[in-house]
């Protein structure tokens, strides 16, 4: 089995090195190629980016190669009639596929390049590129001709050992800069394999000129042993090329299934602000009609009411109060997620915000000390309504939670970009593991079969929606037993 593989390698090698050999060996390559060529300029169509155009040049210029030479070889071996001689045709051949690898490997570099440089500068770095690779290569013929002067019989072979010498030069090169910046590309080891894959051909060949030039032959094995490695490169680019395609394929599925969901997402929003507004509207109506006839009720207007029947009316009244705070939360953290509610900054002294005597009055009916840490001369250009309802909240939490004879401390002051607040009490305070989840919706710290304070979880969550709409930071500590400070900052300029 194994001599029968030798033996059959052994004849298509031998195969290879005729004229029909070579004339198959053109026609796959050219297939290939033009292969190629339709997957990039489709590729190109769509995304029109320069090292799409740099592959697409290169491949195309590799497809005419292939085509010239194949026509002319098919010219020669079925009619017998040479166009061009047969050397000078491999000379053109190999002298315009170095160029068609400098384009290549361009359009492996060009995505390399800084996202962040202009085109013009992209433009200078591949000029630079260019010429620096030219004069590498005049200073390597003007070397070769010094050294190997006696190598080259004739001057078919030093042309091949230019076009060899430049392919090879251009193809380290591009491997050389993925290898430096690996990483950045996706299906970067696939390029670099490829090029290297690619170079071993004109390598075999260059050193077939070196070694056995002075002759004015070449060896048949080197240049038989070069005809796989073509080839193999181009199936490997043709795998990169499909590997690209696939993944943007599969990218644009995805793509499309996420901006699928994000419509349903969006229609379910929309469905679920306009069931709150109209729901909050329609509780709002016949709410008010209770307080309003819990009113003329309690003064008597509707009969009299005893002192019984009045603490009845006093529980309904109060009742009725925490539902419009219910439904007042619930419209406004409503718009503050769907970013419907908007910034109305002016220039306030918050002194004259926290004396507010809503929360001070609470706190003094249960006995509680509030402090001030407030400069009087303090102005903060913000949203002046969200700024109170941030200090009601956390101020109504404090008094909620700390026992009478405590203390709730308020501070404030200012930095060079930020405002910043802090608002301590020494109340029961919470454990780790429930601060993480305090500014969710409808979280309390108290299971609700256990809580003896009221309350919908609403507030927190409001406080940090309005926090990060003026694009500022809450942070909390707390400790069991020992009460809880809330740290608020504010960037001076959105």
């Amino acid at each position: 089995m194994i001599e029968f593989i030798i033996n059959s390698l052994h004849e298509l090698f031998s195969f290879l090195g005729t004229f029909q050999g070579e004339l198959f060996k053109h026609v796959v390559e050219l297939a290939l190629f033009l292969f190629a060529s339709y997957m990039i300029y489709i590729e190109y169509l769509q995304e029109r980016k320069k090292e799409y155009l740099f592959l697409l040049i290169a491949f195309l210029t590799l497809t005419l190669t292939r085509l010239v030479s194949s026509a002319l070889l098919f010219a020669s071996v079925f009619g017998g009639v040479d166009v061009i001689p047969k050397g000078t045709l491999v000379i053109l051949a190999n002298i315009v596929e170095a160029g068609a690898l400098f384009l290549l490997v361009n359009s492996f570099i060009y995505p390399l390049l800084p996202a962040n440089s202009h085109s013009r500068h992209k433009r200078k770095f591949l000029l630079r590129n260019t010429f620096l690779i030219v004069v590498l290569i005049l200073i390597g013929v003007v070397s070769a001709d010094l050294i190997f002067r006696e190598t080259f019989v004739n001057r078919q072979l030093y042309l091949l050992f230019i076009a060899f010498s430049a392919q090879i030069l251009f193809l380290y090169q591009g491997s050389y800069f993925l290898l430096k910046h690996r990483g950045k590309v996706s299906y970067q080891d696939a390029a670099i394999i490829s090029l290297l894959v690619y170079s071993i051909a004109p390598l075999i060949n260059l050193l077939n000129i070196i070694t056995f030039g002075r002759t004015g032959w070449l060896n048949p094995s080197l240049i038989v042993a070069a005809h796989p490695f073509p080839f193999i490169a181009v199936a490997l680019l043709l795998r990169l090329l499909y590997l690209r395609l696939a993944n943007k394929a599969h990218l644009f599925e995805k793509l499309e299934t996420t901006q699928n969901k994000y419509e349903k997402e969006k229609e379910l929003c929309k469905m679920k602000d306009d069931f709150i507004s109209v729901v909050s509207h329609e509780l709002k109506t016949p709410i008010t009609s209770m307080k309003l006839f819990v009113s003329m009720l309690k003064e008597g207007k509707l009969g009299s009411v005893s002192p019984q029947q009045a603490d009845a009316l006093d529980v309904v009244r109060k009742e009725g109060d925490r539902l419009n705070v219910l439904i007042d939360d619930v419209l406004t953290l409503s718009k503050l997620e769907a970013n419907k509610q908007k910034l109305n900054r002016a220039s306030f002294n918050l002194i004259d915000l926290l004396k507010d005597p809503l929360y001070l009055t609470l706190a003094a009916k249960k006995g509680l000390a509030i402090r001030m840490h407030v400069p009087r001369d303090m102005v903060v250009d913000a949203d002046q309504g969200m700024i109170k309802q941030i200090f009601v909240n956390l101020l109504n939490n404090a008094v909620k939670f700390t026992d009478k004879g405590g203390k709730i401390t308020v501070k404030a002051g200012e930095g060079k970009n930020k405002w910043h607040f802090s608002i301590s009490d020494t109340g029961k305070g919470m454990s780790k593991e429930s601060l993480p989840k305090l500014f969710d919706k409808f979280y309390q710290t108290e299971h609700h079969l256990k809580r003896s304070k009221g309350g919908f979880g609403l507030g927190l969550s409001i406080v940090k929606h309005i926090v990060d709409l003026h694009k500022g930071q809450i942070n909390v500590e707390s400790e069991i037993g020992k009460g809880t400070t809330f740290y608020i900052s504010f960037p001076k300029k959105l």
